[in-house]
C-alpha cells in the first residue's frame, strides 16, 4: 500500500509538517513498515494552479480526466491517483488554506470532477482523504466558526471526488521562535509557549490517531 502526506507550509520544522509526520507514523504503525509512505513539501515543487484550459473535460481528448500541464506536479498527481490514502496539511492564512495548497487542490481535484449528473468522479480509484489545519487563532475565537465553513467547502470536493477522511483542526499554535523579535502585541508570548508545551503534544497525538483511523478504515 502507498500513502501520501502533502504539506502546504514552507516551514521545514513547522507545526504543519510535524502534524503530518505524526499522522504518517500512525498509519505506519498500523499497516506495517513494509508499505510505502511519502511526505511531500509543496514549496519544493515548481507548478501552477489550474489554467482553466478544460482539456480534462474535452470529449475525445487524450487528456480527458487528466491534467495536461507538464510541470513538477504531473508525476506526483499520477502517483497519488493510485494511492491508498492521502492526508493534506496546511496552515491557515487569512482564514483559508495556503496558496500552495489551493493550487495543488485545483490540479488534484478538477480533472476528476465532472459536470455529469450520473458520474460523480473520474478518479481511477477511491481512497480516503484526511485534512489537517493549524492556526495561531485560539479555539474560542469568533473567527473559528467562519473558518469551519471554509474547511467544509474545501472538503466537499475532496470527498466527492475521492472518499471521506477525518479532519483535525489545531488551534493556538506557536508562530515565532522568539516573540520578542517581531512586531506583535496581540498574542501573549507566555501563553503561546504554554500552549506549545501543553497542548501541541496532544495535537500530535490526535494527528497520530487520525493516521491510525485512516489505516483501519481501509
Amino acid at each position: 500500500m502507498k500513502f501520501y502526506a502533502v504539506c502546504g507550509s514552507n516551514r521545514k520544522e513547522g507545526n504543519t509538517i510535524k502534524l503530518l509526520e505524526s499522522a504518517l507514523d500512525g498509519i505506519r504503525d498500523t499497516v506495517g513498515e513494509e508499505n510505502d509512505f511519502e511526505l511531500v513539501n509543496l514549496y519544493k515543487l515548481d507548478y501552477t494552479g489550474c489554467r482553466s484550459c478544460f482539456h480534462c473535460k474535452k470529449l475525445g481528448s487524450k487528456y480527458y480526466g487528466k491534467c495536461p500541464i507538464n510541470d513538477d506536479l504531473k508525476p506526483l498527481l499520477n502517483d497519488i491517483s493510485h494511492c491508498d490514502g492521502l492526508i493534506l496539511g496546511s496552515p491557515v492564512y487569512f482564514g483559508d488554506i495556503s496558496g500552495q495548497m489551493r493550487s495543488f487542490f485545483e490540479r488534484l481535484v478538477f480533472p476528476y470532477f465532472t459536470y455529469l449528473e450520473k458520474v460523480d468522479s473520474l478518479a481511477p480509484r477511491k481512497f480516503p482523504v484526511a485534512t489537517i489545519y493549524d492556526m495561531n487563532v485560539p479555539q474560542d475565537s469568533p473567527l473559528v466558526e467562519y473558518y469551519e465553513t471554509v474547511f467544509d467547502a474545501f472538503e466537499q470536493y475532496l470527498h466527492g471526488v475521492f472518499s471521506k477522511g477525518e479532519r483535525l483542526t489545531v488551534y493556538d499554535t506557536y508562530q515565532f521562535k522568539d516573540y520578542s523579535k517581531y512586531a506583535n502585541d496581540v498574542f501573549d508570548a507566555d501563553l503561546k509557549k504554554e500552549s506549545l508545551e501543553n497542548q501541541f503534544p496532544k495535537d500530535l497525538n490526535a494527528a497520530y490517531q487520525l493516521g491510525v483511523d485512516m489505516a483501519k478504515s481501509l
